[in-house]
């Protein structure tokens, strides 16, 4: 994975992936956060150095984050908001974490 930062501000952790693929390394990443921000660029296409959503909700139950909120969408994305079972940011987009 080339980035990912985990944040801890008094008692809250905020985990946040950049472009990456699938890697197990998501996973110490983001343990005990309470939000989740994971770059989530694909639908199903599957292109090196980008999470695709069906990757990623296949995984889920290896995660052990309190939130996830998707991000960095490509239109296949888009496209397919409607279909998306996990929460996702928006531009503009207040969060109370």
């Amino acid at each position: 994975m080339p980035h990912g930062i985990r944040i801890k501000l008094e008692d809250k952790i905020i985990a946040y992936s950049g472009d990456t693929s699938w890697t197990d390394t998501l996973l110490p990443l983001s343990a005990g956060a309470d939000l989740f921000i994971c770059e989530c660029n694909f639908f199903s296409t599957q292109v090196k150095g980008h999470m695709n959503y069906l990757e990623l909700e296949k995984r889920l139950s290896e995660f052990s984050f309190n939130r996830i909120l998707l991000t960095h969408f490509d239109q296949e994305m888009l496209d397919r908001l409607d279909q998306l079972k996990l929460d996702y940011l928006s531009d503009g987009m207040e969060l109370m974490v």
